[in-house]
């Protein structure tokens, strides 16, 4: 059984604050580095806890930022870890043969309130999804459930109906972008790993979140004066379609632009 979990940094417990990117600046550096750490655990968490529910394997894409977060140093042994560039590979990389799909570190979309640092949003056929529902959406394109997600209690309102059986782990609720009340890493790790272990175990019975072909997106273009962009496809590959509107609104199917929702 191969489990792929996806990760994001946001959505780790105690986390509020953007990262900056610019790791050359030795506050941002210092306060990266300390939650790089509690990623790894939280991530490490998920793993254990697919292995204790008879996993094989387990793969972690770090598709946070440049691909750099998480150290590969502190994962557990069996693991394999996808890091780098993910805008040098098409979207989902190393995703074929999967089994049962995890999401770590979750956020919500861009504009939601309650929520720590919401960005990206994209229309699928007329309803709003985020980075994780998106995820959600690829996964169900082959049949494969998300047997658990964790982060804030923002993008936990945001998915539960997609995956009402799934297990969901709250690492912090969120007041704001920048407030929340964290659980600590440690109780978030305990809660990552059982319920891991508790998704895993009965993925057979959790459904996959599927939409009907044709799919049509539409989003606003950044940084290209904000033009909107609407693309439509008639495969009933999800994934797939979603590849080629990326290909067709960004000149890629290789990296998740961090768009915003395409006004009405």
């Amino acid at each position: 059984m191969k489990v792929y979990i996806q990760f994001d940094f946001e959505g780790v417990a105690g986390f509020v604050i953007r990262d900056n990117q610019d790791r050359n600046i030795p506050t941002v550096l210092e306060r990266t580095e300390r939650f790089m750490k509690i990623a790894c655990a939280e991530v490490s968490a998920a793993a254990h806890g697919a292995f204790a529910a008879g996993a094989d394997e387990v793969v972690i894409w770090d598709s946070h930022g440049a691909g750099n977060t998480l150290l590969i140093e502190e994962l557990p042994e069996k693991v394999e870890l996808i890091t780098g560039e993910y805008n040098r590979a098409t979207w989902l990389p190393f995703f074929d043969g999967t089994d049962v799909g995890i999401y770590i570190g979750g956020h919500a979309m861009t504009s939601t309130p309650k929520a720590v640092t919401p960005h990206t949003c994209i229309e699928v056929n007329g309803k709003q999804y985020g980075e994780v529902g998106m995820f959600i959406l690829e996964c169900g394109a082959r049949s494969v459930p998300v047997a658990l997600v964790s982060g804030d209690t923002a993008v936990q309102r945001e998915v539960s109906g997609l995956i009402p059986q799934s297990e969901f782990v709250v690492t912090k609720d969120a007041l704001g972008p920048t407030l929340a009340k964290s659980i600590t890493p440690a109780l978030a790790c305990k809660r990552i790993l059982a319920a891991a272990q508790r998704g895993v175990q009965r993925y057979k019975t959790i459904p996959p979140c599927r939409l009907n072909a044709p799919y049509t997106f539409s989003c606003t273009k950044p940084f290209d004066g904000d033009k909107d962009i609407s693309y439509t496809d008639a495969d009933n590959d999800f994934l797939a379609a979603y590849r080629r509107f990326l290909e067709k609104a960004f000149g890629s199917n290789k990296g998740w632009p961090e768009y915003n929702l395409r006004p009405e």
